[in-house]
Formats: C-alpha cells, sequence, structure tokens
C-alpha cells in the first residue's frame, strides 16, 4: 500500500524532490530485482538533481545526495559514491568491497580458532529454535505490541537475572526435561558461549532483544553500553551475542577492534549469518551491521535475530517479568510456549565451531577507505606487514558508517561540533 501511494504521489508531482525521494527509498526498501534498484536509483538523481537547483532545499538534496552514495557503495561502484560523500564533507567510508558483499559463504571446513569473534552452528536445538522463530515470526505480537516499525519507539530491550553456571550447565544437560522456556534459551546461549568466553560464567544479568529486517537495512556503527560512575568510561557487557533465528537476507556483522578507550579501528572481524548460528563477541567493542548488498532474495524475505548481552554489572533494562505480568501483553507467552515445541522427533545436533568461513578478520584497509582522495593521488593503505597499523574513528562525525536504512536510511553527517561518543 505504501508503495502505491508514493507511486501515486510522484505521478501526480514527478517534478517535486520529496516525492521522488520518498518513491525512491521505497523502491529500494522493496526491491527484489535489478530493474527495481535501477528505478529507485533514478528517483534518487531525480531528487538529488531537483533539490540542487533549490536553494531552499538543501536538507532534500542532502538526504538525496547520502542514499545514492549508499546505493553506489552497496553497488560496488565506489569511485561515484567517494566523489559524492567527499562533496558532502565526509572523509572516510566502508571499504567499497565490503560494503558491496553478497550473502554468499564460501565453503571452507577449517574451524575458527579462539579470537574476540566467535561462531557457532547448530547453535540452538530444534524444539528451541523453533519456538523462537515462531515467538518471533513476521506476524508475531512481539513487534506490533512493542511498536517495533514505529518511527517513535527507539532501542528496547528486557532483562534477566541468571542462576550460578553450574545450575545453568546442569538445566542444559536435562535434554529437552526441563521446562522450555525463555530461561531455558538465554541459560543455553550462556553455556554455549562459555566454551568460546570462559570469563562469561561469572554474568549475573543477560539483557536481551530483537531485530526482523529486510534485506536493506543494516545497523549503525555502536557500542553496547550503559552509563558508567564517570562521564565518558561506560559499561560494556562481558560478551554480547546474536543468534540468527532465519538468515534468508542482509549482510554480515561487522566487529572492529576500536575501543572507548583506543578510540580506532586498526582491524576487524566479519561475521557472516547463517541460519541457527551464535556469534560472540567482546562487548566492549565498536560493531555495525551491513546491509545486504543489491536486490533483497524475495519480497518477504528477513535476517531475524536475537540478540544477548551478559553482564557481571546490573544493566537496570526493563524486567521480562514485569512484561509478563501485564494483561494488555500477548507477547510474553509466545516464548513460555513449551510444551508443544518439544515434540521433536529427529536427535539434535551438539552446538558445533563454525568453518573458518563464518569469522574473517579484516586488516583496517578492507574496512575503511579514504574519500577524500583524488584520482591521481594514490590511496594509502595501512596494516600491510612493516607499516604499522591506520586506525581511525568510526564514530567521528566526518564518517560516512552508518549504511543502516532505518526511518531515514542516512549517516551522519559531517558535523565537526557533534558529539561523537
Amino acid at each position: 500500500r505504501g508503495l502505491a501511494a508514493y507511486t501515486s504521489a510522484h505521478s501526480a508531482e514527478p517534478g517535486r524532490a520529496e516525492a521522488n525521494l520518498h518513491l525512491g527509498r521505497l523502491l529500494w526498501k522493496c526491491a527484489a530485482s535489478t530493474a527495481s534498484m535501477a528505478a529507485a536509483e533514478a528517483r534518487l538523481r531525480e531528487a538529488a538533481d531537483i533539490s540542487g537547483s533549490d536553494d531552499n532545499d538543501e536538507e532534500g538534496w542532502l538526504d538525496a545526495q547520502e542514499l545514492l552514495a549508499r546505493m553506489l557503495l552497496q553497488d560496488g561502484r565506489g569511485a561515484e559514491a567517494h566523489e559524492i560523500l567527499h562533496e558532502l564533507g565526509y572523509t572516510h567510508a566502508y571499504a567499497t568491497e565490503l560494503a558491496s558483499l553478497r550473502t554468499a559463504q564460501p565453503v571452507n571446513a577449517k574451524p575458527v580458532t579462539a579470537q574476540p569473534v566467535n561462531a557457532f552452528d547448530a547453535a540452538l536445538p530444534r524444539a528451541m529454535l523453533a519456538q523462537m522463530r515462531r515467538a518471533l515470526a513476521r506476524d508475531a505480537s512481539f513487534w506490533s505490541e512493542n511498536h517495533y516499525n514505529s518511527p517513535r519507539t527507539g532501542f528496547f530491550s528486557f532483562q534477566h537475572s541468571l542462576p550460578p553456571f553450574q545450575t545453568a550447565t546442569e538445566r542444559a544437560a536435562m535434554d529437552g526435561a526441563a521446562p522450555l522456556d525463555l530461561d531455558a534459551v538465554l541459560q543455553h546461549i550462556w553455556v554455549v558461549s562459555a566454551q568460546a568466553v570462559p570469563a562469561v560464567k561469572k554474568a549475573r544479568y543477560c539483557e536481551w532483544w530483537a531485530h526482523s529486517r529486510q534485506h536493506c537495512y543494516g545497523h549503525q556503527v555502536h557500542f553496547d553500553s550503559i552509563p558508567g560512575e564517570r562521564a565518558g568510561e561506560p559499561l560494556h557487557p562481558i560478551i554480547s551475542t546474536i543468534t540468527f533465528l532465519s538468515a534468508e537476507c542482509g549482510g554480515p556483522t561487522l566487529v572492529t577492534d576500536q575501543t572507548v578507550k583506543n578510540g580506532e579501528v586498526t582491524m576487524g572481524w566479519l561475521a557472516r549469518p547463517a541460519t541457527n548460528r551464535l556469534i560472540t563477541f567482546d562487548g566492549s567493542l565498536l560493531h555495525s551491521v551491513l546491509p545486504g548488498a543489491g536486490a533483497a532474495p524475495s519480497a518477504d524475505a528477513r535476517r531475524t535475530t536475537f540478540m544477548v548481552a551478559f553482564w557481571e554489572e546490573n544493566p537496570h533494562r526493563p524486567q521480562f517479568t514485569d512484561a509478563r505480568a501485564r494483561d494488555d501483553l500477548t507477547w510474553p507467552a509466545d516464548f513460555e510456549q513449551g510444551g508443544e515445541s518439544t515434540a521433536v522427533e529427529e536427535e539434535d545436533e551438539e552446538p558445533k565451531r563454525a568453518p573458518e568461513s563464518a569469522v574473517t578478520p579484516l586488516r583496517a584497509d578492507e574496512i575503511w577507505e579514504d574519500v577524500s582522495c583524488s584520482k591521481t593521488k594514490k590511496k594509502k593503505k595501512g596494516n600491510k606487514k612493516k607499516d604499522k597499523p591506520v586506525g581511525l574513528n568510526m564514530m567521528s562525525p566526518r564518517t560516512f558508517f552508518s549504511l543502516s536504512e532505518g526511518i531515514l536510511g542516512l549517516g551522519m553527517r559531517a558535523n565537526p561540533d557533534a558529539n561523537t561518543y
């Protein structure tokens, strides 16, 4: 209905920049073919041209130019994107090869070794995975009752207290005899994660949230954190985790070595999505989600993820028990329907280390590119064998690393006075 409405508005006023911009953005969001992508690009270029000739519509011109640059980056046309971004005042952007990654994964049987980012396949038992997929299905009440798709809804999460780690281990070993509820899921993820990061055993709380996104959606660079006692010194979880309930579309997760203390990226790890894959990483690291490049595999495809952060400190998030006690909410019960979901005849695989291709280490020059370099100037690359790694603060307002397609779908504009944390 939205696409039809914007198409109608554009037909009525084809020379209006705003009509072209909104139609181009929605065409891109719904694109499941190269023809749809080309139509979206045409509308964005038209919006930029019309706004650029109107001295009173600088905001519309900036919106159209940033969306167009993002589309060009994701299509592998870095040189064109860099020209636009340089004109807008940006200095760096995601490396073109990284931004234009498709979701296909190479085959590699070599297991991933211990590192700041780890991956497990067959992460959840079949019954547990089926229950979580039902509770977070596209039409599940979780999304509507929490107003997930509303532009007025910000980040929201829920908190649980954890038992002693040994208790969780014993529960996980009961092979379906224990109730299959949300606490069971959280404790199972905790036990599996501890195989890679033993320090997580000391966690006392966990915080969870979920996302269901289309192919073109990513997530901006950010830290998982809560305010600390001193300004500028936030607290982080021991580890953060991502469980892919469905990986039909979308891009990989990028985790970098930038922390609040060191303030720059010198390397990173690219974690590729796969259904029932668990990703764990150091909770103090800056990370983001890259949107899927090109057209979506289908209009209905979704990347549905369940995130859990494990804390030693109390994160003071809303309690899941409070949500469960409310009479006006039905979604908590969807996570508690253990009886029906335990009837799975096939024997479960044990969680296992994912192949090496699941997590790819990246050098600094494989993560970002300098968009201010001229065509005649050789681009400086960092982190070669004899070079000191070239660092970059990816939270700087002069960097174009917000490839997320949210309500605005734009990056952070160049503003030297902006708060970079």
